[in-house]
């Protein structure tokens, strides 16, 4: 029945052998079931030497302090280097601050598609042209940052850092749509943008109960040609009759401010806002977001409350 059944554990085989009458036992019927042969499996040691480059370890320990309070530590190792990514200590371990440990020790790397819709509003001996296109963009950005955190009270820390950003975009040729023939439609080129900046600033974070505010100023540096150049020609002109279009110099050094805040509705729920404004020399922009945010499954444990002092002589 073993040998049939080659996927059949001890219990499938003993309940059969059951209902065939035949009184036996479990621990009997794995000791005599046929052994499959299979090829040697690696070891422990051997997967940690084949995969080393892509596992991190993590260790959650506690440290006393003089004034006999426990801290919580979080440290996050490398291991074919054995290089040491983080270290973090709070007061308060929850399984949002240990997220927020494990994304900060790694570098974040994104993608995104764009798709939109881009219009030009023309006026050709009193009517009016509306030029009409979709162009479409792909976009790879890497960041990542090296700073030190310093504890401000007990409830608000400060992150000197310095961040090294990288990012690649890629825009699609398209063809502007012309229902009225005027001729005024663009046929626009593909072409691609590169940027390697490097950032150094602060950032504050505070968590007054539900009230989670942030600040963070920084100053950016732009290796990368500031300039875009687009080749576009007219759509239904002859061949030949292509021309260029160069962006004005935005500037190398800008200065950066990122504020916002976030109030708790629950353990998985918030809201927040936060505005972005960037100033260069001859160009600045400002934008701000509104968001919120619902997390789908288990809720993160409440902070536990701080420890009172242990006093001497008491238990």
């Amino acid at each position: 029945m073993s040998l049939a059944n080659p996927l059949w554990g001890a219990p499938r085989i003993h309940g059969e052998l059951l209902k065939l009458g035949i009184e036996i036992g479990q621990t009997t019927v794995a000791k005599y079931m046929a052994k499959e042969r299979r090829p040697p499996s690696q070891g422990w040691r051997t997967f940690i030497s084949n995969h080393a480059e892509g596992i991190a370890a993590l260790d959650l320990f506690v440290v006393p302090t003089l004034s006999f309070r426990l801290l919580f530590g979080l440290l996050i190792l490398r291991h074919d280097r054995r290089e040491i990514l983080w270290l973090g200590a709070t007061a308060h371990p929850t399984a949002e601050w240990i997220a927020q440990q494990v994304t900060e020790a790694i570098a974040i790397v994104s993608f995104g598609f764009y798709s939109g819709d881009s219009h030009r509003n023309i006026a050709i001996e009193g009517s009016a042209v509306d030029p009409s296109g979709s162009p479409d963009a792909d976009v790879v950005s890497f960041y990542n940052e090296l700073g030190r955190r310093f504890a401000i009270g007990g409830n608000s820390l400060l992150t000197l850092f310095v961040g090294i950003s990288i990012g690649d975009a890629e825009i699609d040729g398209f063809t502007e749509r012309d229902p009225n023939k005027t001729g005024a439609a663009l046929k626009v080129s593909s072409s691609d943008a590169s940027s390697v900046a490097t950032i150094l600033g602060g950032r504050y974070n505070g968590a007054w109960g539900a009230f989670r505010p942030e600040l963070a100023v920084g100053w950016e540096h732009e290796f990368e040609d500031t300039t875009q150049t687009v080749s576009a020609t007219f759509a239904d002109a002859p061949s030949g009759a292509k021309f260029k279009v160069i962006s004005s110099d935005l500037g190398e050094d800008s200065l950066v401010v990122d504020a916002g805040a976030a109030y708790l509705l629950g353990p998985s729920s918030d809201i927040s806002v936060r505005y972005v404004g960037r100033w260069l020399s001859d160009y600045d922009s400002q934008s701000i977001m509104g968001r919120y945010t619902y997390k789908f499954g288990a809720a993160p444990a409440p902070l536990p409350p701080a420890p009172e002092p242990l006093k001497l002589g008491k238990k």
